[in-house]
């Protein structure tokens, strides 16, 4: 009888959570053809928004942010986020380097309140401007090459809107970055404070991921030196570390702000790439250290094994 109560306990709860995920919330609205339309919209309740949707793109050519409501040229639009060169949601795909200008129009439910925007990736250089003030800058963007530098800069940017609408321009260029241009991730409006906590959240997370991954990595590198006739202790080691440092290079990029040196385009490129294509690899051999017997006689381990490593030291050259 108390099993049967049990279970049935059990099944209530799953079936009550079940159906409290499925309650419709409030449903985002997206660019449409340059604008968002977000006047009825509360920030305090509702919360934050990704400014999805289909923006304005000009292609070629760098819009005046004091001067961006003068239409130079008819826009075209463009799904964000996305890569204008690779992107599955983009109909017309322009070339990977070159330059071009985002615009959005946001029309707020009032003015004179505090907001922030929350940028990721946006390939490979950038800078942003809200109502014609430049308030991020990631690298340097440039028309030609030689006035180009590529650089990352995520994080949290605050303003006062002093109107009931916001115009956002970006100008994306890229002469460097051959897997994709312009913007990678959604970009996220919000109050401050709401924008301030997931930023922190998602920082904690990348985190503790890394700081788990790099004890484990430790601890079984330690498990290793002490008894060497275990190899599997010693990949599953590398194999923690080599995740550890795919979360540090991607995402929140967790040392950006601590150590210089990950503010250095090419080496977040080829931190971020050497690492993810290290894991098949090193989870191979990995399985191989266990399973020693069986693997020498599958021919699709061979196959595959000989394929990662010639794969990773063409892209480490």
């Amino acid at each position: 009888m108390g099993k049967n109560r049990i279970s049935q306990w059990l099944s209530g709860s799953i079936l009550f959570f079940f159906f409290l995920g499925c309650q419709p919330g409030k449903e985002s609205p997206k660019v449409v053809q340059g604008i968002l339309d977000l006047r009825q919209w509360n920030f305090q309740t509702d919360g934050n928004i990704s400014l999805d949707g289909e923006w304005e793109f000009y292609w070629n050519e760098f819009l005046s942010a004091p001067k961006s409501k003068e239409k130079s040229a008819q826009p075209s639009y463009i799904k964000v986020p996305s890569k204008w060169d690779k992107g599955r949601n983009v109909t017309h795909k322009y070339p990977s380097h070159g330059f071009a200008s985002y615009r959005a129009k946001v029309l707020l439910p009032e003015s004179n309140t505090q907001l922030s925007l929350k940028i990721s990736s946006i390939s490979s250089s950038y800078a942003l401007f809200v109502n014609g003030k430049e308030i991020s800058k990631g690298g340097n963007v440039g028309k030609e090459e030689s006035e180009y530098s590529p650089g990352y800069k995520p994080g949290v940017f605050s303003f006062i809107s002093d109107k009931p609408e916001l115009e956002i321009l970006i100008h994306v260029s890229n002469f460097k970055y051959s897997n994709g241009s312009g913007i990678w991730n959604p970009i996220q409006l919000g109050s401050t404070s709401d924008i301030q906590q997931v930023s922190l959240r998602a920082t904690m997370l990348d985190s503790i991921t890394f700081g788990t991954l790099f004890v484990m990595s430790l601890y079984h590198f330690t498990f290793y030196l002490m008894r060497r006739r275990d190899p599997s202790a010693l990949f599953f080691a590398l194999l923690c570390l080599c995740i550890a440092l795919r979360v540090s290079f991607y995402g929140e990029r967790i040392f950006y702000n601590v150590l210089p040196i990950f503010k250095n385009y090419e080496f977040s490129v080829r931190g971020e790439i050497l690492f993810l294509f290290l894991l098949l690899p090193g989870t191979i051999l990995y399985v191989q250290s266990i399973f020693k017997e069986k693997f020498k006689k599958d021919i699709v381990y061979n196959f595959v094994g000989k394929n990662a490593a010639e794969k990773t030291k063409r892209r480490l050259k």
